[in-house]
């Protein structure tokens, strides 16, 4: 197959994906209300919040979900089974999955005032998640780190 027509249907997947899948979650679940302030302008202080162009927090959002999921997954199905499930992954992930996930906590975030998961839990749930959270998080990162390392050795050897 020709890689052209793997891109055309990627960006079709994509496109009906956001405008009928994502719009439809945005506004009967998420609601969200531009007029509403965002942090970054109700506590400007010119080194944690400032508002920024839509570029930019592009940019930031595109370095936060290159997580061990979106990078792991797909190279891990290439591996075994060959580029057309990695591709499948990618798009059922990317358009059911991982923007749900992405934006539902970024939202989170904005409507409690910019804290992290962390804070959010601490005072929504009880004082005792965080410390919980923030062990797991740890272990996490352990974890990624590791499967990180494995593949890489796998793909070097």
């Amino acid at each position: 197959m020709n890689t052209l027509w793997i891109v055309v249907i990627a960006a079709v997947v994509i496109y009906v994906a956001y405008n009928f899948y994502a719009k439809q979650i945005d506004r009967n679940v998420i609601k969200a209300d531009a007029k509403r302030a965002t942090p970054a302008k109700m506590y400007m202080d010119g080194v944690d919040f400032m508002p920024t162009s839509r570029n930019v927090l592009y940019g930031y959002h595109f370095k936060s979900i290159a997580a061990a999921g979106p990078i792991v997954g797909p190279i891990t199905a290439a591996n075994i089974w060959g580029w057309a499930p990695a591709l499948a992954w990618l798009l059922i992930g990317v358009s059911l999955i991982g923007w749900v996930s992405d934006y539902s906590a970024i939202m989170v975030a904005v409507r409690n005032d910019g804290n992290s998961l962390s804070a959010v839990s601490h005072k929504l749930i009880s004082p005792r998640t965080r410390p919980i959270l923030f062990t797991f998080i740890f272990f996490y990162l352990m974890l990624v780190a590791g499967a990180f390392m494995g593949i890489m050795s796998a793909l070097m050897t």
